[in-house]
């Protein structure tokens, strides 16, 4: 599950240094991304569940299935039908959208994590949900520079230092062929499973390889989903480290690759309402 999942942070970033963000083909990634990590999520959420157990019954599927289903159903609700009606009272500067936002992010993580789920699934439908389209241009983009200054500014920095502390170099030299098997996995398994979506999709072989490619970013999900592991006592330290490197090995080499296949192809900008 770990190195399934993709990073949006590390992806937003790569399709933006490449002005790609605004083209038809990185909507469809990023929409790819979301939709990859809340179905990593809810089989992270089988897995705790089982871990909390020692064992896992049909009776318990169908238990998670039907809390899956009333997170999405209340979140769904509260974020298509709530959050326009009140965006009106926090989409002014004086209306504190940035403290709205911050609560709700809470409000839902706590949510997620009262029925067993991963809290940051629940923070992280949250964020889906503060968008451009219910406030103002401007306060969104004030919002979103307020909040990537505290997480890659304070809290990102915190969070890596603390992964670090816990990683074995000796163990990835070790485990080196395990470790490159790994990468390999990770990294061909992504490629060629986006791939085959976009050529199904009707994309061209070269969009679908870039898709596939751009898609290898882990970053910060990969990192999560390891130390949630490493608490539940699924993986050791040891286990943890080959993570670790295999998501930043991931993550760096798929911007090159991407930045030489991008030569030549005219990519269909996404039209603004």
């Amino acid at each position: 599950a770990a190195i399934s999942g993709t990073s949006m942070v590390t992806k937003s970033r790569i399709l933006s240094d490449l002005r790609l963000l605004k083209s038809r083909l990185g909507y469809n990634m990023m929409g790819a991304a979301i939709f990859d990590n809340i179905v990593i999520f809810l089989i992270i959420s089988i897995i705790i569940k089982t871990t909390q157990l020692g064992m896992f019954t049909l009776l318990d599927g169908m238990l998670t299935t039907m809390e899956v289903i009333l997170f999405f159903g209340v979140t769904l609700a509260i974020g298509y039908l709530i959050f326009p009606r009140v965006s009106k009272y926090f989409s002014t500067r004086r209306g504190k959208g940035f403290t709205f936002a911050l609560l709700m992010g809470f409000l839902f993580a706590i949510f997620a994590e009262s029925i067993r789920l991963p809290f940051i699934l629940g923070a992280y439908i949250a964020g889906l949900f503060v968008r451009e389209e219910i406030m103002s241009a401007s306060l969104f983009q004030k919002m979103h520079d307020r909040f990537l200054a505290i997480s890659h500014g304070f809290l990102g920095p915190i969070f890596i230092m603390s992964i670090a502390l816990k990683i074995n170099l000796a163990v990835i030299l070790k485990e080196f062929w395990f470790v490159l098997a790994l990468f390999l996995a990770a990294f061909l398994g992504k490629m060629f499973g986006v791939y085959l979506g976009g050529i199904l999709s009707e994309n061209s072989s070269k969009e679908s390889l870039i898709m596939g490619l751009g898609m290898n970013g882990r970053g910060e999900i990969e990192l999560i989903i390891a130390l949630i592991g490493l608490q539940l006592g699924i993986i050791t330290q040891n286990h943890l480290s080959i993570l670790v490197m295999v998501a930043f090995a991931t993550t760096l080499i798929a911007p090159f690759i991407l930045n030489y296949l991008k030569e030549g192809i005219k990519f269909v900008p996404v039209e603004e309402d």
